[in-house]
Order: C-alpha cells, then structure tokens, then sequence
C-alpha cells in the first residue's frame, strides 16, 4: 500500500502490470536523509541500497565489498524561486538588486560540481 509520512519517507507499491514490466522489487522506500553522514552511514551499515548527492571528492570511507561509488549526471532541475506578491520583493528594484548579488558561477559549481556539462537558465 502506498503511504507518504512527511519528513519521514514514501513508499511506493509496484505496479505488476505496468506496461513497461514490473521491477524485480515489490516496494520502493525513499526516505530523506539530509545529512551527508547519515547518508553514507546508512548505506554502509547496509539500511538503504542507494544514497544521492556524494562527490567523490568528499567520499572519505572505504566502501564496503558490495558497495559502489557511480557518478551520474542529474537529469532534474533546481529552481530558484521567489514570491514577489509580499514586501520587499513586490519591490523590482530590490528583486532586481538581489538578482545581481547572485553568484550565478558558484551556484552552477555547487549545483554541478566541476564536471560540465551542466546547463542554466537564468530569468
């Protein structure tokens, strides 16, 4: 059965009949895991199968004898966003003073990591 506990995690039942084929799991749990400790702990004490947003170049532990270290490239989207309706940002000036205080370069490194290609739009 499907359940969603904020802050706690999700569970998703899956679809046997699905039109692409049933995994070979029955349920897939996500559960966040803000910390990067608390991430890489759960997955080398064996509590979760696959863990996200671990550079290699902040991978400090020996991984286990089943554990792999995959890079992948991020196929989402991160949005910035801002609600313009409310004091100070119903202000232009302002929305358009903190547009230019952004560092927009260190936001796509921190987004990406060195590696490119990593594509952003900015409005």
């Amino acid at each position: 059965m499907n359940s969603w506990v904020r802050d706690d995690r999700l569970i998703l039942d899956v679809v046997k009949d699905y039109w692409g084929g049933a995994i070979d799991v029955d349920q897939v749990i996500f559960r966040p895991l803000p910390e990067l400790a608390a991430r890489v702990g759960a997955l080398l004490k064996g509590e979760v199968d696959i863990v996200t947003k671990i550079r290699r170049t902040r991978w400090t532990g020996s991984p286990r004898r089943h554990t792999k270290i995959e890079g992948v490239l991020y196929g989402g989207l991160y949005c910035l966003s801002v609600v313009s309706q409310k004091p100070p940002l119903d202000n232009k000036l302002f929305r358009q003073a903190m547009s230019l205080a952004l560092d927009r370069e260190l936001i796509v490194k921190e987004l990406c990591g060195a590696r490119p290609p990593c594509r952003t739009a900015w409005w």
